[in-house]
């Protein structure tokens, strides 16, 4: 009834039926869960209860740990997925936040040099999943370390994914090997999750920027499948698979969904400007060619015979882009295009006299 409310007032998507499969959630409201924080001798909170059920039909209760401090929510979302509880909920903590018209406003009545000092384009590729426009900016990749537990956990999975394979469908050891193998996949999602999080409160929490420019990347466009079918089979499908798996994996989708409500509650904006031609412009003199890349890494303009890091070049393109776009035309939204079907009356065609079109 939630959902169905949600999508007829035009907040989201139509709902779909729940599969027993993947993550499982459900949503309690406020009388049927209460909260306990447990204290220790000093007195302060180690962790908190979560009661379940009423007084009279009590179900358990959860442990969990909250990230910050919270107020008592009317209602929250549960979930288990891999084996793992994860307990969510928001509330209004009565700050104000400008929206988004007030703080274009604000940022148009700059000047073009006044609004490019304060602008950071941030460029997103496969090799780097974020490189930064200025150059006291250092570039967002995930670290060593964390590499190295993502190949290790790649590994976990294809060795649980033969054992599965091997296994009797349904039974209890191939429900084991099934559940080891979503673990590991979990771990890499969430792992990606924290990192997208990191980035982009890095980048809001930066005083000297009030603006940030994203490319207008299709993802999902891009990541569809090579395959083709039986009478159109693709081709390089393998290939086309490996840049899918690095471009999900690099969370471009994330970065942009969290930094742009980020910014807009530290009252800034993040805006997207189109990508065509961003890796082959000249940041310095403006020449497009598909020379000026000679690298992956390396930019040589062949007009001005500027040099800088590709990645590093695109982003300081971005951000003319969006400076631009704010000053010349402020930031476009498009307009939803609602589709109206006409029903025909049955019969209408048979009324219609012999020889009429």
């Amino acid at each position: 009834m939630q959902a169905y409310s949600r999508f007829f007032a035009g907040l989201a998507g139509r709902p779909t039926i729940q599969t027993r499969h993947g993550k499982q959630s459900m949503w309690l409201t406020r009388e049927l869960f209460s909260f306990e924080p447990i204290k220790d001798e000093t007195g302060k909170v180690t962790h908190h209860l979560l009661h379940l059920g009423t007084k009279k039909h009590p179900l358990g209760c959860l442990a969990f740990t909250a990230h910050r401090d919270y107020l008592p929510p009317a209602s929250i979302h549960l979930s288990i997925h891999a084996g793992r509880w994860h307990v969510s909920f928001n509330y209004d903590d009565g700050i104000a936040e400008p929206s988004a018209e007030e703080t274009t406003q604000w940022l148009c009545s700059f000047s073009a040099a006044e609004l490019s000092s304060v602008t950071l384009g941030l460029d997103r590729g496969v090799q780097i999943p974020l490189a930064a426009s200025a150059s006291d900016r250092q570039n967002f990749d995930f670290r060593a370390i964390e590499k190295k537990r993502l190949t290790r956990q790649e590994k976990h999975k294809k060795r649980w994914q033969r054992r599965q394979a091997r296994r009797m469908q349904g039974s209890r050891r191939w429900k084991k090997a099934k559940q080891r193998v979503a673990q590991c996949q979990q771990y890499a999602a969430n792992l990606r999750r924290d990192f997208c999080h990191q980035t982009s409160h890095a980048l809001v929490a930066d005083p000297a920027y009030k603006l940030y420019v994203l490319e207008a990347l299709k993802v999902k466009n891009m990541t569809t499948s090579a395959k083709g079918d039986t009478e159109k089979p693709g081709k390089n499908v393998q290939q086309k698979a490996g840049l899918n798996r690095a471009i999900l994996a690099s969370g471009w989708g994330q970065i942009k969904v969290y930094t742009q409500y980020k910014a807009l509650r530290a009252g800034k904006l993040c805006i997207e400007v189109p990508a065509h031609y961003s890796s082959q412009e000249c940041s310095h003199c403006g020449f497009t060619h598909p020379d000026n890349r000679r690298s992956q890494a390396a930019f040589v303009c062949q007009s001005c015979h500027y040099t800088d890091n590709a990645d590093t070049n695109a982003a300081k393109v971005l951000v003319k882009r969006g400076v631009a776009l704010m000053l010349g035309e402020g930031v476009a939204k498009k307009k939803v295009k609602r589709a109206r079907i006409k029903q025909q009356k049955v019969g209408a065609e048979c009324s219609k006299p012999a020889g009429a079109t």
